[in-house]
């Protein structure tokens, strides 16, 4: 059997839990997976993934991030979560040996690096092999790098969002923690953070101060940070997508 569905792996709940590694949210226009964080709200059609016991970080396990790398090339618009949780996941057989896999995936991640750095695509030529040697578990790992990579960029954005949010707070006398939140809608929509601001939903502003041109002034220091994110979001998950494609039109998944 070329797949498992997704129940074999993760279990969705449509409510937050304690034992989730990631969350599944389908109400942006393409299916949007990220790392559970604290304080984080559902909106939307928003699920929290539970690894079983096939799904972990172990050497014969499915990585989490590889669970999530298949979840953000599929289509789930408009999808139930039962649905979902029979999205037919590829089987990965965990049969190369150790020190081959680790030089392959070894390969792989520096081949990937080619594909950022000069645009080579050697590393989609590697991952045909792989599958042709039926070697997956090289494959998965490629998969695994690939999202741990896209989400490294999403946690430096964070990060920038984090400086302005501080800088903001300080200004105001305000929770650095309350702006953060509000801060990323705002990148599109800096009258609505403002007019949020003003209002207390941060909480009482303690200075007084030009508020429209504190927070314009910080969105335009945070807004080429924004760009990069998202062009190499999209990168990324174009990779994933073409590495997925492959694999699924592989004559051993047929």
């Amino acid at each position: 059997m070329p797949h498992l569905p997704l129940i074999q792996l993760v279990s969705l709940h449509a409510k937050p839990t304690n034992d989730a590694v990631f969350t599944v949210d389908i109400s942006h226009k393409s299916t949007f997976i990220s790392p559970v964080s604290p304080g984080i709200i559902s909106r939307g059609n928003f699920w929290w993934g539970c690894p079983t016991p096939l799904c972990g970080n172990g050497y014969d396990q499915y990585h989490p991030a590889f669970v999530m790398a298949v979840l953000s090339a599929a289509a789930l618009a408009d999808a139930t979560l039962e649905i979902v949780q029979q999205w037919q996941i590829p089987q990965v057989t965990f049969s190369t040996g150790i020190d081959v896999r680790r030089s392959m995936t070894l390969n792989a991640m520096r081949m990937s690096t080619e594909l950022f750095d000069s645009g080579s695509e050697r590393v989609f030529q590697l991952a045909q092999n792989r599958l042709d040697a039926g070697q997956t578990d090289v494959v998965h790992d490629l998969l695994v790098y690939l999202m741990e990579t896209l989400l490294d960029m999403r946690r430096q954005f964070v990060e920038e969002c984090a400086l302005r949010a501080e800088s903001i707070a300080a200004y105001l006398g305000l929770s650095p923690s309350k702006v953060l939140l509000m801060m990323q809608p705002a990148l599109d929509d800096a009258a609505s953070f403002i007019e949020s601001l003003q209002n207390g939903e941060a909480g009482p502003v303690q200075r007084q101060i030009d508020l429209p041109a504190l927070i314009i002034g910080q969105l335009a220091l945070l807004q080429p940070h924004a760009n990069a994110a998202r062009q190499q979001e999209i990168y990324l998950r174009d990779i994933i997508s073409t590495v997925i494609d492959l694999w699924e039109k592989h004559p051993s998944m047929q």
